[in-house]
């Protein structure tokens, strides 16, 4: 999470030559500082008898990557690592967000893999790939329903400028679509405007760039009328303290955002001055997957009663690492600190529980939408395409059930466009909703269908049940209306 550099040099051979001649008077001075260096001398003459001695002529790099992997185990900290000069610099291009690639987000679907969404500028947007392709095959390679999204994308060359043909699905038509393979930066920060007046930015990442991405989309609807704001958080896995109490600042004027506890228990504050406030509604979206960064930023404006926070229970990483830059340019990244929130609350292996529980990405989205103030909401989807909401095309799809004329959607999403509870009645066979203040029943049948453990509602008995709702599904089109 943060990212602090030190350069660290040894000297291996004046070290085993100062110990062997300074043990004797060292030992009078300080037992324990001896015990500290018998250790390491061990070591180091273990290290020096297989190298030498052992039959079957063990390597230095192997007889050092090896101790170092033990030293590590023995820590038992899942967040203390070793990294070669190769690893360390995939990871800073992990934490900056590039790669060698399309530019192309794909997603599992039923019939197989499909493209959630194209990195604006990319290769991928350059070729004319759109979100919603399905993707029928990579390099003359089919894509199958059994084919994992790690095998598809494995099939893309890595080599810059290469060229891949795909051919993909666009509703009825197949197209055959030559792409070339291009070094691509994923933004960190996207934002949209929905109509409505509610503003949507997406953090992917706690990176480098992403105070600055961010700053810039907030200065972009600077004279805009905004109702809400939704920060989507889920599945960013953190990245640097910096870049989240930047982010911060915009919503919380002064005071402490983070306080950071050491193995001894001293805590020290990070506080801003100089920041700013929003007069409209914060919402934090956040899932399982929200880490690190995503934690500290969620803790910060709730405990300063800035934001709500939407979702599910976030995974729990609340530690601080710094990295050590070694004598060969390898990186030994180790935690340092535990962080907690401004009012002390503890995050480590406990995770932020939301303030408004939600479950399915897309009846996320929508319970968050409405959260910030939206009241109007328009949910429309063409076949074949990704999902539009109020105008703006999101990630996703709408799951649905056409039987005999008539058209079942996923209940989760008609109860998040209502602002409604759900809940499932085993014993029963129902799904049972709070729409107005009223307990409604959609027993199954009729007004009520079951696939895959889904259930899905009738959209006449859903209208008959909540006044504000309408709908429509003409020449594959659906689009579902709360207002």
């Amino acid at each position: 999470m943060k990212n602090r550099t030190y350069r660290w040099k040894s000297l291996m051979l004046a070290v085993i030559m100062a110990l062997t001649l300074a043990l004797p008077a060292y030992a009078e001075e300080a037992n324990e500082a001896l015990y500290v260096d018998d250790l390491e001398y061990r070591v180091l003459e273990v290290y020096e008898l297989l190298k030498n001695l052992h039959v079957s002529g063990v390597d230095t790099e192997t007889l050092s990557e090896a101790s170092i992997k033990g030293m590590l185990q023995a820590v038992d900290d899942p967040y203390t690592s070793f990294m070669t000069v190769e690893e360390w610099e995939a990871f800073q291009n992990t934490i900056d967000q590039q790669y060698t690639g399309l530019g192309i987000v794909v997603t599992k679907i039923p019939e197989g893999i499909a493209i959630e969404r194209v990195i604006p500028g990319s290769p991928g947007e350059a070729a004319g790939l759109m979100a919603g392709d399905r993707v029928l095959s990579v390099a003359g390679q089919p894509v199958t329903e059994q084919m994992t999204l790690d095998e598809m994308v494995a099939l893309i060359p890595k080599e810059e400028n290469a060229e891949v043909e795909l051919s993909v699905g666009r509703g009825e038509e197949t197209l055959q679509i030559k792409a070339t393979v291009k070094k691509v930066t994923v933004p960190v920060a996207t934002g949209k405007l929905l109509q409505g007046g509610i503003g949507y930015i997406e953090l992917t990442m706690f990176s480098t760039e992403s105070a600055a991405e961010f700053s810039k989309i907030m200065e972009q609807w600077k004279n805009e009328s905004i109702r809400g704001l939704v920060i989507d958080l889920r599945d960013n896995p953190g990245g640097l303290l910096d870049a989240s109490v930047e982010i911060a600042k915009h919503f919380v004027k002064e005071g402490v955002i983070v306080q950071t506890q050491d193995r001894s228990g001293k805590k020290a504050e990070i506080k801003v001055d100089g920041g700013s406030e929003v007069s409209y509604p914060v919402v934090l979206l956040v899932n399982e997957n929200s880490a690190s960064a995503s934690e500290l930023l969620s803790g910060a404006l709730r405990d300063h009663g800035k934001a709500t926070i939407v979702g599910t229970k976030t995974f729990g990483k609340g530690s601080v690492q710094a990295s050590y830059e070694l004598s060969d340019g390898s990186v030994l990244k180790l935690t340092i600190e535990e962080y907690l929130t401004p009012k002390s609350d503890k995050v480590n292996g406990v995770g932020i529980t939301p303030d408004v529980h939600a479950e399915g990405d897309l009846p996320q989205l929508l319970t968050a939408l409405r959260t910030a103030g939206a009241d109007n909401l328009q949910v429309s989807q063409s076949e074949g395409q990704a999902v539009r909401i109020n105008g703006v095309e999101f990630a996703g799809s709408v799951p649905v059930l056409r039987e005999e004329g008539r058209t079942f959607v996923h209940s989760r999403i008609l109860a998040s466009l209502a602002g409604s509870t759900i809940e499932w009645k085993a014993d029963r066979q129902m799904v049972e909703m709070t729409l107005d203040g009223h307990a409604v029943q959609f027993p199954l049948g009729a007004e009520m269908k079951m696939k895959e453990d889904m259930t899905y509602i009738e959209l006449n008995a859903f209208k008959q049940s909540y006044g504000k709702f309408d709908w429509s599904d003409e020449a594959g089109q659906l689009t579902l209306t709360i207002s």
